[in-house]
C-alpha cells in the first residue's frame, strides 16, 4: 500500500493493515488498524483534512474529521 508521503502532507500517524492468519499462517482475517492517539495529541494536529480517521485511545472510540469537528464513531 503506498501512502502520500510528500512535505505538504497531512500524514501523522501509522497506517496498519493486520491479517489474521490460524496455525498453519493462512490469511482468515483481518482489518485496518488505525494510529491510535490520545484526545490531546488529536487536537494538536494543525489543520486536519476532512476525513482524517483515527483511534481515540483516550475515548476508545474511532474518531473521523468532518469539516471543521471531530465526530466519535459509535454504534447505535
Amino acid at each position: 500500500m503506498a501512502l502520500n508521503n510528500a512535505p505538504d502532507s497531512t500524514w501523522t500517524g501509522e497506517l496498519v493493515l493486520a491479517p489474521q492468519t490460524d496455525n498453519d499462517g493462512n490469511v482468515i482475517g483481518g482489518g485496518l488498524v488505525l494510529p491510535a492517539i490520545t484526545t490531546t495529541e488529536r487536537d494538536a494536529i494543525a489543520s486536519p483534512r476532512s476525513g482524517t480517521l483515527i483511534y481515540n485511545s483516550t475515548t476508545n472510540k474511532a474518531n473521523l474529521r468532518v469539516a471543521a469537528a471531530w465526530e466519535a464513531i459509535t454504534s447505535a
